[in-house]
This record gives C-alpha cells, structure tokens and sequence, in this order.
C-alpha cells in the first residue's frame, strides 16, 4: 500500500486487544504461542500489530489468519480485515481457547470465553444440562456465606465449563445454555466486584447482558442492571444507578418475578435517597407491596437471596439517607431476625445506622455502631459494608472522639 493511499484503521482487531487487556506487544506474544500451538510458527511483532491497526495492513497471510484466529477465539471474518477466503476453523482449536493453555496461561478472560461461544453452535451432551443449572443454583446459595475470594475461581470455572458446552450445543438446548451461562457470569461479575476487580465485573456483566440477550431473557438482564447499579453508585453516581434500576424493573413485570421486582424497587428507594429524593419512600412502598406477592421457592436463583431480612436492610438504608425517624426502629427489628452467621447483611445495616446517627450529630452511638459495622465486615468480608464504612470514615475522622478516630484509623488499615 503505498503512502498516499487512504487507509482505513482496523478498529475491530484494536477493540478485541483491549477487550483482552494486552498491549500491542503482549498481543504479539500471544499470536506468535497460538502459532507455536497449531504448529505453525510466525514472527508476529508489535510493529506488525500497529500496521494491523492502522489500516495499513488491510489483510495477511493465512499462517497469520490461523494464528489470530486461535490466539483471540474468533473468526477471522470478526478480526476487522479486508474480507478475504474463509479459513477452515478446527474446531478442538475453539474448544482450546475456551481452556487453560498448557503452563495454566488462559488465553483469554471467562467473559470473552462465553461472548465466542454464544457465536458458535455445535452439540452438547443433553445430560449436562440439569447438572449444570443445580450447580449454578448452588453458587448463588454459597454466595450468601462464602467470601467472594474463595467462591470466584469456582464460579469461573463453572463459566467456563459453560461456555465450553454452548459451543457444541444444539438449538434445541441452545436458549437454555445461554441463560444459565449469562446468570453465572452475572454472579462472576459480582463476586469480581467484592474483590475490588472492577474491569473483570465489568466484562463479565456485559457478556451477560449479551448472553440475556441472545437468549431473550428479560429477568437476566434486570439481574444484571441491578447488580452494575452497586458498582456505578459506588463510583458516586446514583442518579445513573437509579436509572439502571428504572430500566431493569421494566423487564420484571409478571406476577412470578414479584421477588426481582422487590428487590430492584428497594434498590431505587436506596438510590433515590441517596439523591435526597422523598419519592424514595414511594419506592420502598412498591418493594413492600411486591414482597407481599413474591413465593420464597421460586423464582430464579439470583433472587432467592432476597428475603425479609434483606427488604427490611435496604428501608434502613434508606430511612438513614433520609433521615427518617423510624431508622433505629427498623434497624432493631431487622437484627432482631438476622441468622448469627448473617455477617455480610448485619454489617451493612450496622453501617447505614452509624451514618444516620453521625450525621444527625450522636456522635457516641454513631462510633460504637460503626466498630459494631467494621468487625462484622471483617468477618463477612462484605463489599457493601466496606463501602458504607469507607464512606463513613472522614466523618469518624472528624467526630474529635478518640473512639470515632480510632474506628476510621481501623477501617482505613483493613480496606
């Protein structure tokens, strides 16, 4: 191509990179193993990456075409190239990418494993299926008691073993698939976010509103709204997380998701009074009244968390955002019901009521609840908490109260 020929930038191949996180270089690297994997050694460099990118290269060689195709686990049609002969796909070459290289290098992240699969149908093993959906039901169950740190890489694999099957599924267990490999990747996304890993919650949350799609799953994609409203609200924006809410209560509207219904509405309410909006109240009343409706042994399985104990910790928080007089009152009635090994609930409503008394100036209480909040965050290692009490801390700080600068010196050390 010569220098005075418009060239059009390959963005497609650039966006796959940096879904991946590598640098050019990196990117490199990983084609020159794929080659080496299929037999086919290559000389891929950055600067051919670059002229990749660029436009300048609008195409390559098949031995590059191959390379790419198994280092990214896509087609060659997808990698943003001049259009060119179809490459002959070997298929165990798919299933490779969707597993851990030999030395344990993935060659890719779960989410990006799960985005390929949905785009190649094969065969599957009708009797995985059931055995499949049990397991992902059993996660969120564990959810609720083990620490994400200790859960995430099982739930991983569980993604992965998903996607593996969707690739060589039928049609017929097609939309099935989809669904239960979008809800795990929904839970892989949150427990990411427990861990501080916000790029992998991201990718894996919006692989699962790809998999919802796919699968026309409205419910999964509420699901999925409502947990990236927790990550956008921690990033200090709670209008957007009140508008993530508004949009994934529109796709839980029949009588048998009266629990997500609940749930999302609350959610609202706690947003809503983060904006210091009195229709949070309004919200809450919804969430109350869709409760009444909900059916504890059904529903779909990221939603059977859901129970009167949680309802009761979000009108607390939102009662504390408010202001509301009846704050102590519902905190009280609801620690009352809590199981003793119900950590991660405990330690947020102990931090909702901390900030209500900080800031209606009852300093003394305010700091023996938020110890009360720290040591049950500790021990359930709970984001939620962890992020209420960040939020607390300056105020613990400035109390002037040894106990208060104290606390906020403990919570600064374990976060």
């Amino acid at each position: 191509m010569g220098d005075d020929t418009p060239r059009t930038p390959n963005l497609a191949l650039r966006e796959i990179r940096a879904r991946l996180r590598l640098s050019q270089d990196e990117f490199a690297a990983r084609v020159r193993q794929a080659g080496a994997r299929l037999g086919e050694p290559n000389d891929c460099s950055k600067r051919l990456v670059q002229r990749w990118e660029s436009g300048e290269h609008a195409t390559c060689r098949p031995v590059y075409q191959r390379a790419l195709q198994e280092a990214t686990g896509r087609r060659f049609e997808e990698l943003g190239f001049t259009p060119a002969e179809p490459i002959p796909v070997d298929r165990r070459s798919f299933v490779a990418a969707g597993m851990l290289a030999t030395g344990g290098i993935a060659l890719a992240e779960p989410f990006d494993r799960l985005r390929r699969a949905l785009q190649f149908p094969a065969r599957l093993d009708v009797a995985a299926v059931d055995l499949l959906e049990q397991a992902g039901a059993d996660h969120f169950t564990q959810e609720e008691q083990i620490p994400a740190r200790l859960l995430a890489d099982h739930v991983g694999a569980h993604v992965d073993l998903l996607s593996l099957l969707l690739a060589g599924s039928t049609e017929r267990h097609r939309t099935r698939l989809a669904v239960l490999a979008g809800e795990s990747a929904a839970l892989a996304g949150w427990l990411a976010y427990d861990t501080g890993d916000l790029a992998g919650a991201r990718g894996y949350w919006q692989t699962a509103i790809d998999a919802a799609r796919h699968a026309g799953d409205g419910p999964l994609l509420a699901c999925v709204l409502a947990y990236l409203s927790y990550l956008t609200s921690s990033q200090g924006e709670p209008a957007e997380a009140f508008r993530l809410l508004t949009a994934a209560g529109g796709h839980v509207r029949s009588p048998q998701h009266a629990a997500a219904r609940s749930w999302i509405a609350a959610r609202a309410s706690e947003e809503a009074a983060a904006l210091g909006d009195p229709a949070a109240l309004v919200s809450l009343e919804r969430a109350m009244t869709a409760f009444d409706y909900a059916q504890p042994d059904t529903g779909r399985p990221w939603v059977k968390f859901f129970d009167n104990a949680r309802l009761g910790s979000m009108a607390v928080a939102t009662y504390a955002r408010l202001g509301h007089p009846d704050v102590e009152g519902a905190a009280q009635a609801v620690m009352g019901s809590l199981a003793a090994s119900d950590h991660k609930t405990r330690a947020v409503i102990l931090a909702d009521v901390a900030t209500g008394h900080m800031a209606h100036g009852d300093l003394e209480a305010g700091c023996d609840l938020a110890a009360r909040a720290l040591d049950a965050t500790l021990s359930g290692e709970a984001v939620l908490g962890r992020e209420r009490l960040t939020a607390l801390r300056p105020a613990l700080h400035a109390s002037g109260t040894a106990v208060g600068v104290q606390v906020a010196e403990r919570i600064a050390a374990s976060f």
